[in-house]
């Protein structure tokens, strides 16, 4: 329960500079969000990133100039509990295994049917990102050609503290007290007498923050060419080498599907004993270096006659990117024994657990037998990149108006993806453990760059700049975006996690930000309303209005099945497709958006044959208008109005349909929708 709506927020911004040939510029930036709570449930986000700037610049020449850049950036953000310094732990007699002052805190507590208390366990967060960067480009103007040459050399470390647990975490369900086998309405009995059926606590004896660390260098050329009056081509090369990635202290593993083993580098010391297989290797390096991304530019704009007012632009390049820096955090941290906490559980029946009491326990014993984590392969952990192109014609029309019409299209490759790598399949009855590739490891969640994306469309636009109180920009796109994995994190309209493993061709659908069709209209315009009265013209005069329609189809969503009916235990499992899902225009309702009846459950042991992302969404309707006028007060005096609604029209746009289904009362029905007309008045003082 928040105890106001709209938390505090302070800002502090600092920023320093010199203009010259040597230039020397500093910039930050510190925000404190709190979100207050009931309970000591409080949370603050508090950002505080640091930069500079040091840049020489020479002219050599007048055709010849060199400019050579180092930069700094500090990233500092941190995701603390309320009333983070006290130990809470030690004042109501609970363990605590606080590494520091940063970690002392309430701890978190949950009783049935009231506030928690203490806040979530997953905090404090600490992340310290820091980026070099070393610019020197050389530019160089030579009749027709203005070429550019250069290097680009980055260094980037990140350290992340996230002791999860660190004050405990206990839970008070009520089956003591109450009514065995029932629905418990109460844990607070179970409270009072001390008795939790779950908790949690850190062990700090093998937990340290994760620190990765990588280098990389960059070589580009590139030539701007007039090649005649009418004709100018842009071509460039990008060489992009991403070096290795590495632990700082080697804290890291990965799952070696060749061997059934979990693999560290050989200079990591534990202070425990493993009892499942694995195996020490020569390799420190999570991520191999990227030698081969040679990124070719290419643009040209076209006159096609001696006109202004015609010009063909087109062009292809490839952009490279790189790894999430989750992906390599998630192989620092959950394989075993990085984060190791003493988990204990009750049975319901008779209390086993006293508030608190973890008993003498070694390390050792909590290193699970079987373990489950995150991993990735690091000799096959590519860096993905994306081809785009794109062709277009521009024309000035009547009345001052450009338009344009273009296809633009990308394909990405080498895109991360997730699923589980240890299923148990194929899918079949027993025990899903036993039936595991590797039976003596759980889920092995697969983190890796096999996913591809396409992207198609056709877009127009029509542009009028301000001339006679008029301005306008107006566009409409056509579009379709495929892919086999539309994000590496949860959403609610397609799982990260792939149904089938070893079927990942059947992952093609549609990408959940998919918009078959957007149309978008901005305009300004000065109302022309005038009085000969001068005490009239004060009120009518001097009007501006202003909005912004939006009219765009709906995401797609995916039909899916709760439980895991293949029992294969890849954590994903969509529904059958025995006919057409989406229903027409027409026959859509709020109680039956797609066709529920032609989906069903699949049969026990098998996976679902519909696709992903095959339900069309409710789509957006919206016009944000706004109108404003100045009033003067003296020359230097001007008092300004402002009265801003959005939705205006106050036409509703409806959420997502339920999609499971294992809930009838809810498949195909839509049960929210988006907000509606909302204004605001203002006036601003301006002097």
């Amino acid at each position: 329960m928040k105890i106001e709506p709209h938390p505090p927020l302070i800002s502090v911004k600092q920023e320093s500079r010199l203009k010259c040939q040597g230039c020397v510029r500093s910039r930050n930036s510190d925000s404190e969000q709190y979100t207050p709570r009931i309970a000591i449930n409080g949370e603050y986000n508090n950002l505080r990133p640091r930069g500079g700037v040091a840049s020489w610049t020479r002219l050599i020449g007048a055709a010849m100039i060199n400019e050579a850049r180092f930069s700094a950036y500090i990233y500092n953000f941190e995701f603390l509990p309320d009333a983070v310094g006290t130990d809470f732990s030690a004042d109501l007699g609970l363990p605590s295994f606080a590494l520091n002052d940063i970690t002392r805190r309430h701890p978190t507590i949950s009783v049935r049917n009231y506030p928690a208390m203490g806040g979530g366990d997953n905090i404090p967060l600490l992340r310290k990102e820091i980026n070099y960067q070393w610019t020197d480009q050389f530019t160089w103007i030579r009749g027709r050609n203005s070429m550019k040459f250069g290097v680009d050399m980055r260094r980037y470390q990140t350290n992340n503290f996230q002791p999860q647990s660190s004050a405990g975490q206990y839970t008070f369900n009520g089956p003591f007290t109450g009514v065995l086998n029932s629905q418990y309405t109460s844990g607070l009995p179970d409270f009072l007498l001390g008795l939790p059926n779950q908790q949690r606590i850190l062990d700090p004896s093998t937990y340290d923050s994760q620190r990765l660390r990588n280098t990389r260098l960059n070589l580009f050329a590139q030539n701007d060419v007039a090649v005649t009056q009418r004709l100018t081509l842009n071509l460039g090369l990008r060489w992009e080498r991403d070096g290795n990635w590495y632990e700082a202290n080697d804290r890291w593993g990965w799952f070696d599907y060749a061997t059934g083993q979990t693999v560290y580098p050989k200079t990591l010391r534990l202070p425990v004993t493993l009892p499942f297989s694995h195996r020490f290797d020569e390799r420190r390096s999570m991520k191999d270096p990227t030698d081969r991304a040679f990124a070719p530019r290419f643009g040209f704009a076209w006159r096609p006659t001696g006109s202004n007012k015609s010009v063909v632009r087109g062009g292809y390049g490839i952009s490279w990117g790189q790894p999430t820096v989750f992906v390599l955090l998630n192989s620092a941290l959950t394989p075993p024994p990085f984060l190791l906490r003493t988990d204990q559980v009750s049975s319901n029946a008779t209390p086993q657990l006293r508030f608190g009491d973890f008993g003498a326990v070694n390390s050792s014993q909590l290193v699970p037998r079987n373990p489950s984590y995150f991993t990735h392969q690091p000799g096959n952990y590519s860096n993905g990149y994306v081809q785009q192109w794109n062709l277009g014609v521009e024309r000035e029309l009547l009345g001052g108006i450009a338009g344009r019409i273009s296809y633009v299209g990308a394909r990405g490759v080498h895109l991360e993806r997730r699923y589980q790598g240890n299923a148990a399949l194929p899918p079949a009855a027993g025990n899903l453990n036993a039936r595991r590739r590797y039976p003596e490891y759980l889920g092995m969640t697969q983190q890796e760059t096999s996913a591809s994306s396409s992207y198609n469309s056709l877009q127009l636009s029509g542009e009028k700049r301000f001339a006679r109180g008029l301005m306008f920009l107006g566009g409409y796109t056509w579009a379709k975006s495929l892919d086999d994995s539309s994000s590496w994190s949860p959403n609610g309209d397609s799982s990260p996690f792939a149904q089938n493993p070893a079927d990942l061709l059947a992952e093609k659908g549609r990408s959940a930000f998919d918009v078959r069709q957007r149309f978008t209209l901005s305009f300004v315009y000065e109302l022309p309303l005038r009085s000969r009265s001068r005490a009239l013209n004060l009120v009518v005069g001097g009007w501006q209005a202003a909005g912004i329609a939006t009219l765009q189809t709906g995401f797609p969503t995916t039909v899916t099945v709760g439980g895991d009916i293949p029992n294969a235990g890849t954590g994903s499992t969509r529904g059958n497709l025995n006919g057409v899902g989406n229903l027409p225009n027409s026959e859509r309702t709020l109680e039956r958006w797609f066709n529920t009846a032609a989906f069903s459950r699949p049969l026990a042991f098998t996976f679902g044959t519909s696709s992903r992302t095959n339900i069309d969404r409710p789509g957006t309707r919206a016009f944000d208008f706004s109108a404003q006028k100045f009033f003067a007060i003296t020359e230097r005096w001007r008092l300004q109005f402002r009265a801003e609604f959005f939705n205006f029209f106050n036409h509703p746009n409806f959420g997502s349909p339920g999609t499971g289904v294992d809930n009838p009362a809810a498949f195909g029905v839509i049960r929210s929708a988006m907000g509606g007309r909302e204004g605001q008045l203002a006036l601003k003082l301006i002097f």
